[in-house]
């Protein structure tokens, strides 16, 4: 990724360590979707709120008091999420719905069927998410070949950003499991709304929140930037400028993420999970990777950062349009389905 060499050995360390806490992350992500598939929202949210201020809490002691800056860091994170895993396991333990409870004497059973279920659905989820990951590396890359200044005010930028796109996520999560049960239950007036208020939601809550971010870009920017970062006030105004710059580009368009998250989910709730995969292949890898090693590479008027940090908008576009020629077909099918059904019944 090209990462400047004063940086990479406390970059390494941080993944070290941050990797020994993904089947703690793993564990509470599987639980959390269990409880939500049944309804039960308000205790992942209680865990993550937990775990959150447990996580500033061990941030200020082990950078500090212990000066174990980017290590304790790395630290504060995996203990977290050990103890999300903890209490989402117990939830599961105690859940009252017997169906979807947690049984430890029976943790090695195996169950053939479920399990062919969730990776058909699980693994073109996983792909996609891989997919915006890689193509973001990809993006990191070219970033960092700006200097040290453009990477801390990118990453600092990407760690604001971070806290819009959780809360529309959050509607994307809850699109699957609403249109699955609507879908199984045969309610097409309930199909036919889900998409549109989830749209309009994620687009009002989208432009809202990226606007505050936008107007209040400087003190957020602030936040993740400090001395520590670089080493020296012009380095650092000139870090600050990168970030805030990136973030008002970036935010006043995140709404189109939101949209294009609510379009997936719809589709896998109807059943479809490999197109939104392919569909984020096309648009968001292969598009970024494509105009970053044409137009940015050799064409100079596109060689600026600021076209870099315009490939998310774009690839958010060309896939929001690229869902409204396969989600019609898909819906039509449904309903058709639930027609045919209803008949015969």
């Amino acid at each position: 990724m090209k990462v400047d060499p004063e940086v990479k050995p406390l970059a390494t360390t941080y993944l070290r360590v941050y990797f020994i806490g993904l089947p703690f992350l793993m564990i509470f992500n599987y639980g959390s979707s269990a409880l939500r598939a049944l309804g039960d929202s308000k205790r992942p949210l209680y865990v993550l709120i937990i775990c959150g201020l447990l996580n500033v809490g061990l941030n200020f002691l082990f950078v500090i008091p212990c000066q174990l800056d980017v290590l304790g860091v790395a630290l504060a994170t995996i203990i977290c999420e050990f103890f999300q895993a903890v209490l989402i396991i117990v939830f599961l333990v105690h859940n009252k719905k017997s169906f979807a409870r947690f049984h430890i004497r029976k943790f090695f059973s195996w169950h053939g069927t479920e399990l062919r279920e969730i990776l058909w659905a699980g693994i073109p989820a996983g792909a996609q998410s891989l997919v915006f990951t890689l193509s973001n590396v990809f993006i990191q890359t070219f970033v960092n070949g700006f200097g040290l200044t453009a990477t801390a005010g990118n990453s600092a930028s990407m760690q604001a950003e971070a806290f819009i796109y959780t809360m529309m996520n959050g509607f994307s999560v809850a699109v699957v499991s609403i249109t699955a049960q609507n879908y199984g239950a045969k309610n097409e007036r309930n199909l036919r709304r889900i998409l549109w208020y989830s749209m309009g939601t994620v687009a009002v809550l989208g432009l809202a929140v990226g606007l505050i971010f936008t107007l209040l870009r400087s003190q957020l920017i602030s936040i993740f930037l400090n001395e520590r970062s670089v080493d020296n006030a012009a380095e650092l105004a000139e870090a600050k400028d990168y970030g805030m710059r990136r973030l008002t580009l970036v935010c006043m368009t995140y709404f189109l993420c939101g949209i294009m998250d609510t379009e997936a989910a719809y589709c896998r709730g109807l059943g479809h999970t490999t197109t939104p995969t392919l569909i984020a292949l096309f648009g968001a890898c292969i598009f970024r990777i494509v105009f970053m090693e044409t137009l940015f590479r050799f064409v100079p008027f596109f060689h600026k950062i600021e076209w870099i940090w315009a490939t998310w908008t774009m690839s958010w576009v060309i896939t929001d349009a690229a869902y409204w020629i396969v989600i019609p077909r898909y819906r039509k099918k449904a309903f058709a389905e639930i027609a045919r059904d209803s008949s015969i019944s």
